[in-house]
């Protein structure tokens, strides 16, 4: 494949990337030189610039090269190439432990795997390395199947003469596999190693790590704070194993990766137990066949470089069933496989005593060539010692008295100079102390190194000791103080400490301060771990009021978190001062424009979070009045279209009553609605109608009804001035009418008391009163009865006459009737009969 030459390195032919990381990439290559595939790691050239980076990239390839281990990738060259650092290792190609793990293992391939891996450590631990990010990821296999560890980019050294590439209170390595004291920054030991290989075995054995959340600092918090969850019930037997690596405190740990495996080997019966009983293929999302290949990985035989005398295993018979169990308490079901079960049984057995092996060989060798430079040491110094011895005798024996003596004398004088040195060591100390500040160190290693030179010439002398321990002293109280302050420098406390122990090591406080510095770290880390949450509540908050098109609860609670952790942080406080008034005056802009939609959401946010009550309550009345106002134009709308309809309708009573409720009604929501004004006029104008009938009918209570109506709905209407006149018009000429009528009531009761002849006179007054009512109150009801009256007077009066034959009067009521108009007809017939009627003809004589 084509690389680019920007990777090209001289001696290797890049076959294909396998791996990118921020620091380097990985890539399959040969090695021309001996025609074998490696893995080439190859680190950024941007980082190559930066010497920090570049020293670790380097320092990597030192350590693996100091750990020939069968568990531990090994490294074959190590350059650069036009500023480009590269490391040459093998190439693993049996894949990785993060993928294997998805794929859910057997127990004894699990116990391989731990045991593997903890051969490694305890042999880098036994170096002095502590590797600081084990995990999955940095786990790989050769083709046999046996674990290698990968990775040591940021392995430190535990020797006090090493190079730290990081410094203590710096956190590194991957959060879901730290040990608590490296969550908190503190020096580490294999023990953190250990601890993240308990991490690793609980996450092979249930499908998850121990501790998960929602962050990485809940992650560090739960290392530091909360105990293991539980094995599964039938996995119980581990617990005691992966408690012990899993312990907060270092001291009740492991002490050596080996005790790991020591501790495996005595549960081995009990492991056995649970093969008999049980399937082996850990976690998984159901419960599923294992199939032939994972039978033939638990088989897989051990290599030689790891097993000692072991030999390869058997092939399984893979043709009976074997089921695998779910991650949890579900009951797994039991092989039916005998071979199978002997073959798990042995597979265990050969996995942790081959380990031991290892551990055992590799240790051994360790000390053999450890004691092979302790036996070229002690013969060294016995041939000093006998040639010294030699030494002594000659001038014992040879040296004469006279030499003996000048010697004698140039060691008083040698004294004597020593002495005045001494002294002016001392005050030269003495004053540069009074010149320099303690705080200072480089300052004050020149005082330490003169006091230093005193007691390379007196190792004794009282004087300088004395002023060491003096310094140390200060420099102990001076960590004292630093740290009883309320922000304490915990590093600056440690050098003071340092400092101190370096002058006085024996000093009773050094242990005491010691400890104040470890929990002062401690609630440093704390301190700095909820600052982190702090940190993500913020920005998650921000970005939610971001992305947000309105209040955003989300945001918040997770301002509201940050306040409960840290009740004084102004940030948080801001930023939930700002999004609730942002909330009020966005709500408050709705309800002036007359939008209702999501106020009363907003309204119920700003009720439980708005600091103050008073501008939320006066927001809520402004938001019902409006509900009203639109509730109350959507009713007025309604009973518009009904007054409309209504309006269309032929006028009755009955119709104008219910059009003039309906006016009322939309009045009393919309007080100057002109539209029902004017509609509610009319229904009193309909009134105003009915009334001027009533007074044409001389219904005058009626009258008065409807003039109340008219003048109850429409007060101002001039209807009610006009109708009311009209009303009091119509009662006076009706008194006058019926004072009329009823002069001439008397009078034609006295008419029919009279004769014909004054009965005459009588009707004619009654004409006249008659005729006076009339002309008051032409339309008064009345009138007509008395008319009648009249006519039945008349007609029964010339009745009597024509009877009686009276011409002359018959002659003169007829004329008086004349030119009258009277309600029927009778007077006229009988004033036609009477014409009409022959003359009777008297004949005969005296």
């Amino acid at each position: 494949m084509t690389t680019g030459n920007t990777e090209d390195i001289p001696g290797y032919k890049l076959i294909k990337r396998i791996g990118k990381g921020g620091m380097a990439t990985v890539y399959l290559a040969v090695q021309e030189s001996f025609g074998r595939q490696v893995a080439l790691k190859i680190m950024s050239s941007k980082l190559g610039e930066d010497s920090v980076w570049a020293k670790r990239f380097i320092h990597e390839a030192q350590v693996i090269a100091q750990l020939s281990h069968p568990n531990i990738v090994p490294v074959f060259d190590v350059g650069t190439h036009e500023g480009k650092f590269y490391i040459s290792m093998e190439h693993v190609s049996g894949g990785g432990l993060d993928s294997k793990m998805k794929q859910g293992m057997p127990l004894p391939s699990i116990l391989r795997i731990v045991a593997g891996v903890a051969a490694g450590l305890d042999f880098a631990g036994e170096k002095g390395f502590v590797h600081r990010d084990i995990k999955p990821d940095n786990i790989m296999f050769r083709e046999d199947g046996s674990p290698i560890i990968l990775d040591f980019g940021i392995v430190k050294q535990k020797s006090k003469g090493a190079s730290h590439m990081t410094q203590t209170g710096t956190i590194v390595g991957t959060t879901t596999y730290m040990s608590p004291e490296q969550a908190q920054g503190h020096e580490l030991d294999e023990r953190s190693d250990i601890y993240s290989l308990g991490i690793m075995f609980h996450e092979l054995l249930t499908g998850k790590p121990p501790f998960q959340a929602d962050s990485d600092i809940g992650v560090l918090l739960k290392h530091v704070n909360e105990s293991p969850p539980s094995l599964p019930s039938h996995l119980s037997i581990l617990q005691p194993v992966v408690n012990k690596a899993l312990a907060k405190n270092p001291e009740e740990r492991y002490k050596r990766a080996s005790h790991l495996i020591d501790h495996l080997q005595e549960l081995e019966p009990e492991i056995k137990e649970l093969l008999n009983t049980h399937s082996y293929l850990i976690h998984g999302s159901k419960p599923t066949e294992a199939t032939s290949a994972d039978l033939e990985t638990i088989a897989q035989p051990i290599p030689d470089s790891l097993s000692g005398e072991a030999t390869a295993l058997h092939t399984l018979d893979t043709s009976q069933e074997t089921i695998a169990w779910q991650t949890g308490d579900t009951a797994p079901v039991k092989h039916t496989s005998s071979k199978h079960k002997i073959t798990e049984e042995l597979e265990i057995t050969k996995v942790l005593s081959s380990a031991k092996a290892t551990i055992k060989d590799y240790s051994e060798a360790a000390r053999n060539r450890r004691a092979k430079r302790a036996k070229s040491t002690i013969t060294a110094a016995i041939f000093i010692a006998v040639s010294a011895l030699a030494y002594i005798g000659y001038q014992q024996l040879y040296l004469v008295p006279n030499e003996r003596a000048a010697s004698e004398a140039r060691l008083a004088e040698a004294t004597l100079k020593t002495q005045r040195k001494i002294q002016s060591l001392i005050d030269d100390a003495t004053t540069a102390r009074q010149s320099i500040d303690l705080a200072d160190l480089n300052k004050t290693n020149a005082v330490i190194t003169i006091y230093h030179q005193v007691l390379k010439l007196d190792p004794e002398n009282p004087q300088a000791q004395e002023q060491l321990d003096s310094l140390g002293a200060q420099y102990i109280a001076m960590a004292k103080q630093v740290l009883a302050a309320q922000t304490a420098d915990v590093d600056l406390a440690e050098s003071y400490r340092d400092r101190a122990q370096q002058l006085s090591p024996y000093h009773p406080e050094i242990p005491k301060i010691q400890l104040a510095i470890k929990n002062a770290r401690a609630s440093a880390m704390k301190q700095q771990l909820k600052q982190g949450e702090i940190d993500i509540l913020l920005k998650v908050a921000e970005s939610d009021i971001t992305n947000s098109k309105g209040f955003s609860d989300a945001a918040h609670t997770k301002l509201q978190q940050v306040l409960h952790i840290s009740p004084d942080n102004l940030r948080a406080k801001q930023l939930l001062r700002e999004i609730l008034d942002q909330l009020y005056q966005t709500t408050q802009a709705q309800i002036a424009s007359g939008r209702t939609s999501g106020v009363q959401k907003n309204i119920n946010s700003l009720e439980r979070y708005y600091p103050e009550k008073a501008p939320v309550e006066k927001l809520s009345a402004q938001y019902q009045k409006l509900k009203r106002q639109i509730a109350n134009t959507k009713t007025q709308n309604t009973l518009q279209a009904r007054a409309s309809r209504l309006q269309r309708e032929k006028r009755n009573i009955h119709v104008n009553e219910e059009l003039r409720n309906t006016y009322l009604q939309i009045l009393k929501m919309s007080p100057s609605n002109r539209q029902a004004i004017n509609g509610l006029n009319n229904t009193s104008e309909f009134e105003g109608k009915l009334a001027s009938e009533a007074i044409q009918a001389r219904d005058f209570s009626r009258t008065q009804q409807q003039i109340d109506i008219v003048e109850k709905y429409t007060p101002r209407n001039v209807l009610v001035k006009s109708l009311k006149a009209q009303l009091q018009e119509a009662r006076h000429s009706n008194e006058q009418a019926i004072a009329a009528l009823s002069d001439a009531d008397k009078l034609l009761a006295q008419a029919n008391t009279q004769s014909h002849k004054d009965r005459q006179a009588t009707l004619k007054q009654v004409m006249v009163q008659i005729d006076k009512a009339r002309s008051i109150d032409q339309g008064n009801p009345e009138i007509t009865p008395q008319i009648k009256k009249l006519e039945a007077t008349y007609v029964a009066t010339i009745t009597k006459l024509i009877a009686n034959n009276d011409k002359r009067l018959i002659k003169s009521y007829f004329d008086d009737t004349a030119g009258q108009v009277w309600p029927s007809e009778k007077i006229l017939k009988l004033k036609t009969s009477y014409k009409e009627k022959p003359k009777r003809v008297i004949t005969g004589g005296f």
